[in-house]
C-alpha cells in the first residue's frame, strides 16, 4: 500500500491500482460499525449523502425521515429498504 495524501493506493490483483480516499474508508467503517451492510453504506454514501447524517468521531448514524420514501420512489432493493427500517 502506497500512502498519497488523503488516499491510499492500493494494488489489485489484477495489477491496476485502486485509489479510495480516507474519508470514504471513515465513512464505510462507521456505518458497518453501526450495523449496515457495506453493500447498503455504498448505496446510501452515492446516492443518498443528503438523507443520512454520519459523525465520524462519535461513530453514529442519523438518517433522515425521508430516506425510506426516497428510497422506495427510486425502486431500490425492497431488502435495503428492510435494512435502513431496522436501523432507524
Amino acid at each position: 500500500m502506497l500512502f498519497v495524501g488523503t488516499s491510499i493506493i492500493h494494488p489489485s490483483t489484477e495489477g491496476v491500482f485502486l485509489l479510495c480516499n480516507i474519508l470514504d474508508l471513515l465513512i464505510y467503517r462507521c456505518m458497518l460499525k453501526n450495523g449496515l451492510s457495506l453493500s447498503l453504506s455504498k448505496l446510501l454514501k452515492d446516492n443518498y449523502r443528503q438523507y443520512v447524517d454520519i459523525n465520524i468521531s462519535r461513530s453514529t448514524v442519523i438518517f433522515s425521515d425521508d430516506l425510506l420514501a426516497a428510497m422506495a420512489k427510486n425502486e431500490e432493493n425492497n431488502i435495503l429498504i428492510y435494512e435502513v427500517e431496522n436501523c432507524m
